[in-house]
Parts: C-alpha cells; sequence; structure tokens
C-alpha cells in the first residue's frame, strides 16, 4: 500500500510477523453469558494485566462490571470515555494497577506496554489486520503471553452495522448536497436533520465525510456547500465494502483453518517462510475447554 500511494522508487523491507512469545487460541462461545463465565474463571489464572477487545462500547461496560462483581480489578474504556480519563486508564494498565481494561478499538495505535501478558477478544474482529495489530499488543517484552479470540453469535450481526454504515447512503448524501446547494449559505445542523431525517451522530459523521472530501465546510455555525464539483462515489464504495466482506470471510476461516494461527495471519499479511509457530492451540492439538460450573453461567445470564 506504501508503494501505491508514494511511487516505485522505493526500498522495501520486511521483517517476519511473528511473535515468539505470543501462543494464539480460538474459542467457539456463541453465548455470551458463556463468555463472561470464561473471563471470569481465567483472567485471575493469567498472568500479568491484559485487555479485553470488545466491538461495542455497551459491551465493554458490560465486561468490566461483570468483572468487577467477580472481584476482578477491570475497567471499561472506549471513545465515550472522557480524554483525562483515559490517560489515567492507560496510566493504570502501564503500570499494572488493572487486571483488565475492557475496550473497543479506541485503545489502539500509539499504546505500547512491553509486559502486556494477554489480550482476550470478546468478540469477533472485522478484519485480520485490526486483530493482528490488536493481539500483537500482547508480549513484546515477556517470556510468554496469550492472544484468545472468543466468537459470539452477535459478532456478524456488529461487524455486518459496521460495513453496512461506513458510508453514508447514497440517498442521504445526495440530500444534504443539494440541500446546500439550494440553500446558498450556510446551514445549521437542526435544520439538515429535519431534512434528512437520520440520527445527529449519523449526520455528523457524514458531514464529516464530506468535509474531508472538500464537499462541504464549517461555516459560522453551520455548513456550507464549497465549489468543489461532487457526485456519489459509487465505485469506491462498493470497492471498500467488498474488501470489508472479504476481510470479513478471512477472519471467519482464521477460526475455521486446520492450520496453526500465527501462520495464518502471517501468510494472510504477505510474510514469508512462513513455518509453524509451536505454540498455538493448532500446533499443540489443544482445544481450550469450557468446563466450570452451570452456577457461574447462569449468574453471567442473570447479570446481563
Amino acid at each position: 500500500d506504501i508503494v501505491e500511494q508514494l511511487g516505485r522508487d522505493l526500498a522495501v523491507h520486511r521483517g517476519t510477523l511473528d511473535r515468539e512469545s505470543l501462543a494464539l487460541a480460538v474459542v467457539d462461545a456463541p453465548d455470551p453469558a458463556v463468555r463472561l463465565a470464561y473471563l471470569a474463571e481465567q483472567i485471575p489464572k493469567l498472568p500479568g494485566s491484559g485487555i479485553v477487545y470488545c466491538l461495542t462500547i455497551d459491551d465493554t461496560r458490560r465486561v468490566a462490571g461483570w468483572l468487577r462483581s467477580r472481584g476482578i480489578d477491570a475497567i471499561a474504556y472506549s471513545g465515550q470515555t472522557d480524554s483525562d480519563e483515559r490517560v489515567q486508564i492507560e496510566e493504570r494498565l502501564l503500570a499494572n494497577e488493572v487486571k483488565a481494561v475492557c475496550a473497543t478499538s479506541a485503545l489502539g495505535m500509539g499504546f505500547d506496554k512491553p509486559d502486556l501478558h494477554f489480550v482476550i477478544h470478546y468478540q469477533d474482529p472485522g478484519s485480520p489486520i485490526a486483530y493482528y495489530q490488536q493481539v500483537g499488543r500482547a508480549g513484546r517484552g515477556v517470556e510468554k503471553s496469550y492472544g484468545i479470540l472468543l466468537r459470539g453469535h452477535e459478532d456478524v450481526d456488529i461487524q455486518d452495522h459496521f460495513i453496512e454504515t461506513a458510508f453514508p447512503s447514497q440517498r442521504d448524501a445526495e440530500t444534504v448536497v443539494s440541500m446546500l446547494d439550494d440553500a446558498g449559505g450556510p446551514v445549521k445542523l437542526a435544520q439538515l436533520e429535519g431534512e434528512v431525517n437520520v440520527r445527529k451522530s449519523r449526520l455528523e459523521g457524514m458531514l464529516k465525510i464530506l468535509e474531508v472530501e472538500d464537499v462541504v465546510e464549517r461555516v459560522g455555525g453551520g455548513w456550507a456547500r464549497t465549489p468543489q464539483a461532487w457526485e456519489y462515489p459509487v465505485d469506491r464504495v462498493a470497492k471498500v465494502t467488498e474488501q470489508r466482506r472479504v476481510e470479513q470471510r478471512a477472519m471467519r476461516e482464521y477460526a475455521s483453518s486446520g492450520g496453526g494461527r500465527m501462520g495464518f495471519l502471517r501468510t494472510l499479511l504477505d510474510d514469508r517462510s512462513v513455518e509453524p509457530c509451536g505454540r498455538c492451540d493448532r500446533c499443540r492439538g489443544t482445544s481450550v475447554k469450557l468446563d466450570f460450573a452451570p452456577s457461574l453461567v447462569a449468574e453471567a445470564g442473570s447479570f446481563l
């Protein structure tokens, strides 16, 4: 991608994507109560501190609340968390003052904790790149770490929602642009809401996309049309959407393939000379057992 963006007058040097300290595993657990029970039982047994990644903000709060109810020091973290509080949470995690941070992808690039011992995914992320980046935060400076992917029944529905709402619909985008064209001056957000009939957050997201493309601009507390010619990018939207579907299918293949986990990810990300890692559940011929007291699952179900 870098070569495509900058041109071919580049020397490309690639290192291995392997992480010798990281042991990967996948657990099929469709019922969220079973996943909560697994977390409550397993996290106290894991060394050090780690991250539990969730697909939604609500789930970060649910998982953290459940873990706290079981006496595990856990805290939620997302894009809705106040910026000062986010810094405090990161500092607590860096200092091993909290066992688990239950986070969305907002806890992402730029966060570096070499002694992070585990990364658990409460749900299946939407792409192998996202998964590799997130799980790869574990084990950078310790001899052994764990990357555990829990797969639930709601994963695909959540991923589908993200894919289908990544771009504003053609009708809504054209309505906004046409309204600003006709207005001939700044239009308040509330006026656009009434015309387009979408949630405020969705409308704001749409306007930000159009602003990046230099189609609209902020003027005097409202939004105005720029002179930039525009038509809805049908082909680009279709191309990106299909790529995300390919990534979604690749994550399903990651979970079901018979080969080594790290080898699958490295091959998918164009690594070379891939050998079996010898550490994951596939290479070791083991599987994670969901073998705990039914009463724990019942308590998790009541909590939900």
